[in-house]
């Protein structure tokens, strides 16, 4: 693998990118923010 060093701020970016779409994309669902 040629990321394995970068391994932890990818998935860290990843999981922050999939938050905030997650919190715009459902939001309106959600009772609360």
């Amino acid at each position: 693998m040629a990321f394995v060093l970068g391994n932890n701020e990818f998935f860290a970016l990843l999981i922050a990118s999939f938050k905030a779409f997650s919190a715009e994309a459902f939001s309106p669902m959600l009772p609360c923010p």
